[in-house]
Parts: C-alpha cells; sequence; structure tokens
C-alpha cells in the first residue's frame, strides 16, 4: 500500500482548471471579434445577412458564463485535504476538512477515465471533468511509478 497525502487548495484547483480557463477565453474572444464585426459592418451596410453575425454572441455568453463560474468558486476558498491509499486493484480516497474526515470512497482503477500529469500534480480522471488531485512532491519518485502503473495496468 501507498500512503500520500494532498492539501487541494486554490493552487491545485486551477492546475486542474487551467485548460478550462483557456478553452472559455478563447470562446470569449471568438465571441467578442464577431459581435465586433457585426457592429462596425452593421454601421456602414444595411444588409440582412450581417445578423447572422449576431450568432457570435453565443460563443461569448457560453464562454463568459462559465469563466465566471470557474472564478467565483475559486474565490470561495474551500481548502480540503485527501488522503490516498493506493491498493493492488483500487484506491481509497478519504476527504478532510478540519481534520474531520468527512467522506471516503473506493475508487477502482478500471473506472479512471484518465491520467494526467503536470509538473506539480497528477490528475486521476473519474469523469471528463472530475478529477483527484494527487500532489507529486508528496510521494517518492518510485511510489509515484508504481502509482501510475497500478493505473495503467487497468486503465
Amino acid at each position: 500500500m501507498i500512503k500520500v497525502e494532498t492539501e487541494i487548495d486554490k493552487k491545485a484547483k486551477e492546475a486542474l482548471q487551467k485548460k478550462a480557463k483557456i478553452i472559455y477565453v478563447v470562446l470569449m474572444c471568438v465571441g467578442i471579434v464577431g459581435l465586433g464585426t457585426y457592429i462596425v459592418l452593421s454601421g456602414f451596410f444595411q444588409n440582412k445577412y450581417l445578423e447572422f453575425l449576431l450568432l457570435f454572441a453565443i460563443p461569448f455568453a457560453i464562454g463568459f458564463v462559465y469563466y465566471a463560474m470557474l472564478v467565483i468558486n475559486s474565490k470561495k476558498n474551500q481548502t480540503f485535504s485527501n488522503t490516498y491509499e493506493f491498493y493492488e486493484d483500487h484506491v481509497m480516497v478519504s476527504t478532510s476538512k478540519d481534520k474531520e474526515v468527512v467522506g471516503t470512497y473506493k475508487l477502482y482503477y478500471k473506472d479512471v477515465k484518465k491520467i494526467k500529469e503536470t509538473s506539480d500534480y497528477l490528475f486521476i480522471y473519474v469523469t471528463r471533468k472530475a478529477a483527484y488531485i494527487v500532489n507529486k512532491q508528496n510521494v517518492k519518485e518510485e511510489d509515484l511509478k508504481k502509482i501510475k502503473d497500478l493505473i495503467k495496468k487497468v486503465y
């Protein structure tokens, strides 16, 4: 058994949400460019086809709303801790808040959707967007390799 404790703080959450934030900013930029083009061109031309440029409001709105949700949620400053116990076919996850265990979960490796690794974290995805975050600084290098091998063996 390999035991790892990770504090899920603002830095860890931002690392998990980095790709989503980039996508939402790109959506907003595409929407702004399209809406800006509509505003400029409609001032010079009277063409019914220009109204199709209003469709750029959709990616702008989606990007804006989801980006705002990410920012608001990251400001909630909810810090908790996960303790992971890696076994041969599963990992036990215990979530603690204020040094009190508030939940446990048994995750079988066969249920892992994907693994993503950054310089600081190992993300174990259980859905397309939800992941358990393991801080690599809290794990010995050989234990980290064993963890990845255990998951990849079934995954």
